[in-house]
């Protein structure tokens, strides 16, 4: 199926800020307004409901259909190594659509236009459950996880950005597009902006400047923004880091969040600035 987006020319970013601080005195009197309204304004959706139940099926509305468009380990780019279930690298997954979609956005093409049928999918990948990654694997805790099969987990993390077509009733990734891009915790280089850029609990051993990182992960939530950009937001962050948390610089923050030296995922036995003994910033 393919939809109609309708969107308005785009504010800058000084209105959107500006109007934003009118908000709670607005939002005051939409309230009010709203428990006044005795009645609901009907559904404009046409199309029965489906029954509540859980199987192993996709079932959808009568007049609808439903269409796999990306899957773990699909090529990104004209280079991109075929998925292999047995021989999955990090280099390749480096290429390769993601694990565990979450916030997905659909950008028009060009962009700002209300095309319906072109754009770039953005999506995030919040997690990677190895059990259902790698052969043998029976829990997310395995101690017996390889170095590599760590790495290929952090390479299906992040972000992937992907442009899309709808063309003779179906939707297709645009394989080797100048616009596909994978954001992932192993590589990807961020600038950190704003005031807390280059605080000394931002400065670590690889950049003592507090102003760069690397990587972003547990990409759950996410949004647009009325200039054409994406924001995408991290959560459970203290599942990827590890080690004995007392008598760092960042103990109690630490302990709070929920840092330990149980095993979630096997990043800090294999990376120093995922244990926080050796790396407490």
């Amino acid at each position: 199926m393919s939809g109609r987006f309708v969107r308005n020319p785009s504010p800058s970013r000084r209105a959107a800020l500006a109007t934003a601080v009118a908000v709670p005195a607005a939002a005051t009197i939409g309230t009010a307004y709203a428990r006044s309204v005795d009645h609901a304004t009907p559904s404009s959706l046409s199309f029965e409901s489906l029954h509540r139940g859980l199987d192993d099926k996709m079932h959808v509305a009568d007049g609808h259909t439903t269409q796999v468009l990306l899957r773990w380990g699909d090529g990104l780019f004209s280079d991109s190594p075929r998925w292999t279930p047995d021989g999955q690298t990090a280099e390749a997954q480096a290429r390769q659509f993601g694990t565990d979609n979450d916030f997905i956005a659909f950008m028009p093409l060009p962009l700002g236009s209300d095309s319906s049928d072109h754009g770039l999918l953005c999506v995030n990948h919040e997690s990677a459950f190895p059990q259902l990654m790698f052969r043998g694997v029976t829990s997310r805790e395995d101690p017996n996880l390889t170095k590599q099969q760590v790495d290929v987990q952090m390479a299906s993390h992040g972000h992937s950005i992907v442009e899309v077509k709808f063309e003779n009733g179906a939707w297709s990734p645009v394989a080797g597009s100048t616009y596909n891009r994978r954001i992932a915790p192993a590589w990807t280089e961020i600038e950190i902006s704003g005031p807390a850029a280059g605080h000394e609990r931002l400065k670590t051993s690889a950049d003592p400047t507090g102003k760069r990182a690397i990587g972003t992960l547990a990409n759950c939530a996410g949004g647009m923004t009325p200039w054409h950009t994406v924001l995408i937001a991290e959560e459970n962050i203290h599942q990827y880091f590890g080690g004995n948390p007392r008598g760092t610089d960042e103990e109690d923050n630490h302990l709070r969040m929920g840092i330990t030296t149980e095993l979630y995922y096997g990043w800090y036995r294999e990376y120093a600035r995922f244990n926080v003994e050796h790396e407490p910033h």
